[in-house]
Formats: C-alpha cells, sequence, structure tokens
C-alpha cells in the first residue's frame, strides 16, 4: 500500500478494547488508514471512523483472500480479548501475522503468552488496553520507517513458529528431549 495501514483479520467485539489504540491515532498528525477483514459491530466501525479518514471494513472473505488483503497492511493489529483469564490465549491469527512479517502491534496483557513470543520474535510489541502513549510511539516509529522506507517487510525470528518449527518442538516433547 501507498497508505501506512493497520491491518486487523476476524471478529472484533466489545470485549477486544482498543480504546488506547483510537486515543494514540488521534493524537498521530499523519493519516493512519485501518483495514479490517472480518466482523465489526457498528459501534466499534463508528469509533475507528472518529479517529480515522480512510477505513476499510470488508466483512467476512475467504481464507485466502483475507489473508492476501491484510498482508498488504503495515502493520498488523493482534487484541487480546479484556476477559478474565488471557495471559494464555494464544489466537491462531497471531502466527499467521508472524508468517507475514509484518510488524505486530499488540494490545492485551504485557506478561501474557502473547506478549512473550512477540518479544521472543521480534516481530512486535504488546501493549496494555489503555496505553495510548506507548501505542503511540510505536506507530510513529512503525509510520517513519514506512515513510522512509515506503515498506514494512521485516525479517523477525519466526521459524521457531512455523508448523515445521513448532512441529520439531512437539517431536521434542514426545521424544521427552524438551
Amino acid at each position: 500500500d501507498k497508505q501506512f495501514t493497520v491491518g486487523y483479520m476476524g471478529t472484533i467485539t466489545q470485549q477486544y478494547d482498543i480504546t488506547g489504540l483510537l486515543k494514540a491515532v488521534a493524537s498521530i498528525e499523519d493519516d493512519v488508514a485501518f483495514r479490517f477483514i472480518g466482523d465489526a459491530p457498528t459501534q466499534i466501525r463508528n469509533q475507528i471512523d472518529e479517529v480515522s479518514t480512510i477505513t476499510e471494513f470488508t466483512g467476512y472473505l475467504n481464507h485466502n483472500k483475507a489473508i492476501e488483503k491484510v498482508a498488504s497492511s503495515s502493520v498488523l493489529l493482534l487484541v487480546i480479548p479484556k476477559i478474565e483469564s488471557n495471559k494464555g490465549i494464544l489466537t491462531g491469527k497471531m502466527f499467521e501475522y508472524l508468517a507475514l512479517k509484518r510488524p505486530i502491534l499488540g494490545i492485551g496483557p504485557v506478561d501474557g503468552d502473547a506478549a512473550a513470543i512477540l518479544k521472543e520474535t521480534g516481530a512486535g510489541k504488546m501493549f496494555n488496553y489503555a496505553d495510548e502513549i506507548g501505542i503511540r510511539q510505536f506507530l510513529e516509529e512503525q509510520l517513519k520507517h514506512f515513510q522512509e522506507t515506503s515498506a514494512s517487510l521485516q525479517t523477525y525470528n519466526v521459524e521457531s513458529y512455523s508448523r515445521r518449527g513448532l512441529t520439531k518442538k512437539l517431536d521434542a516433547v514426545l521424544r521427552g528431549q524438551d
């Protein structure tokens, strides 16, 4: 894309608290576009439309088309639902995002499993739901990189989380070599 875009794939509901993200985007001087592939209720769409003049809501797409569409985003948005015991939530979306090798903006528990993987791989960073300042700084860094290079493709240490890498880990556990 020629426009700096935050992409999200999947369903988003009120349990996915993006208040800090919306405040952060509202405080950034440059335009930040949003691309949502999947379902988003009207209330969330309206909140996003309030902070960005460039929004795209595609609704449901088949999996291959959804991956293709989100892959053209500058930054990928990963939101862990704000529910009890959410520290252990790892979504399939996270692993698909890792494979796309785009920076991942995580919102959720900063001491959870998803945060640990983002830190280990260097693929992005997890922020608390209300961390407007941290989210803004992350987005501004990514935006600056995008403006300077017109690209967001990065090299991350994600091989251990590919299907092949995870299968090797499982094999080692089953053989008692963990």
